[in-house]
């Protein structure tokens, strides 16, 4: 459950209710209960004090990944806490303790496994728990939320699933009620960092304790870094060349994302129109190499925007927000290539050229893949409205059917998505 908030009230007097570090970290809260907040070499709360005796010590990997947190709390004396004394204990006890350790998906509770997570929901106690998020990727099983993250007062918030705004834990201990932005620790109740932004020095004008450039309703802030720009073509723009828009600000957008993959819908007035789901850094490559010494690639590098992507999952959810957004306004067509053995590893292809109504050079690019002696499990393509397969399309299925056929090899499935319904329909290569 989650403790009430702390009233924020000026007492009168010339105390100062925070402290800081020379590097700009919360070092006591006194709004807050907190005593104490100590950090490792990283810059990252190493021990958080709270009230008498309660704490919160984090326990890192060598690049800053938690392994582990340790909750000591101070609690009164009581029938439940006394009911389980030992003959040996000559005193109630005064604490009580829990440790928790994270291996990957899998958390332990005092060395038991006690909690499967996945991008899905949660196993805990033999049982699935599916999440159920809104656009911003928070957490509302139980939970609804103030703009900057602070859970309303009617939300039924569970001890053993912390994972709300954000999909962030949140740190109730006595009422503390701060979440794990893995890189900074963030109060909702007041809507800032309690550490500076790592990127504050390319950041000149922002505050680097803000959250989400104060508009959390547009952005959101799940400390990652890299960031693809595409207009309503879906054509590629380079951050250089997004820096040049009106009202767009790079460095003030790019800050918001540290660690992690995302694509941006811009106009050219530099308004952001939507944003795909954020990724692991690393899952997107916007960029390709075409060699100069294939003749039938020269014609199509300048004008082709191609989208490498980690995972069939990963890859399905850009090709599909792409479509959403600008196929189902404009018509221009989306490709997507599954490819490899399976979708354990796999790196596809999203593309486009820019074209309404027709998916301009997918042949050009299938045939420079099949040369790199790529496998093709499943080829999909974004259609506005109809879910029938033009004669370009049944033409190329044809083609690539045969020739794979020719050759034994694996013949892919075709699937037309249609953006307007979100619905997927398949077709016959040999047709």
């Amino acid at each position: 459950m989650i403790f009430r908030y702390r009233n924020f009230i000026y007492d009168g007097a010339d105390n100062r209710e925070y402290a800081y570090d020379s590097n700009g970290n919360v070092t006591r809260d006194d709004n807050r209960g907190i005593s104490s907040i100590e950090y490792n070499a990283l810059g990252l709360p190493s021990r958080i004090s709270v009230g008498s005796g309660s704490s919160i010590e984090y326990i890192y990997s060598a690049d800053g990944i938690k392994l582990g947190s340790r909750y000591t709390e101070g609690r009164a004396a009581s029938y439940a806490l006394q009911a389980e004394q030992t003959e040996q204990s000559a005193q109630p006890y005064a604490y009580i303790s829990e440790d928790y350790d994270y291996i990957g998906c899998y958390e332990f509770r005092n060395r038991n496994l006690f909690r499967v997570n996945t991008p899905y929901g949660y196993y805990l106690a033999g049982e699935f728990t599916p999440y159920m998020r809104d656009y911003q990727g928070n957490n509302r099983n139980e939970a609804g939320y103030y703009a900057y993250g602070l859970p309303a007062s009617d939300s039924d918030v569970k001890s053993y699933d912390p994972y709300l705004y954000g999909d962030k834990m949140l740190y109730t201990l006595k009422g503390l009620n701060i979440y794990d932005f893995l890189a900074r620790t963030y109060a909702p109740d007041i809507a800032r960092f309690m550490q500076p932004d790592p990127l504050a020095t390319e950041n000149h004008g922002v505050s680097p304790y803000i959250y989400c450039l104060s508009d959390p309703i547009n952005f959101i802030d799940p400390t990652g870094e890299k960031v693809y720009y595409v207009d309503m073509t879906g054509r590629l723009i380079s951050s250089e060349e997004a820096g040049t828009y009106n009202s767009l600000n790079m460095k003030e957008v790019e800050a918001q994302y540290e660690g992690l993959d995302v694509v941006l819908i811009i106009d050219k007035d530099g308004k952001i129109i939507n944003q795909s789901e954020t990724f692991e850094e690393g899952t997107i490559n916007g960029t390709l190499s075409f060699p100069t010494d294939l003749p039938f690639c020269g014609d199509f590098k300048s004008i082709f925007t191609l989208f490498t992507v980690n995972g069939d999952d990963n890859a399905k959810s850009i090709f599909q927000f792409l479509s959403d957004n600008i196929t189902a306004t404009s018509g221009i067509e989306f490709g997507l290539n599954l490819m490899g053995e399976s979708a354990d590893g796999s790196v596809n292809d999203i593309f486009t050229g820019h074209t309404v109504a027709k998916l301009a050079h997918v042949d050009k690019l299938w045939l420079f893949r099949y040369l790199m002696g790529e496998i093709f499990r499943e080829f999909d393509h974004s259609h506005k409205e109809s879910s029938k397969p033009s004669p370009a399309d049944k033409k190329f299925a044809r083609v690539v059917s045969n020739q794979l056929f020719f050759k034994q090899d694996y013949i892919p499935l075709f699937n037309i998505y249609m953006s307007a319904t979100g619905q997927y329909r398949s077709y016959n290569g040999f047709q």
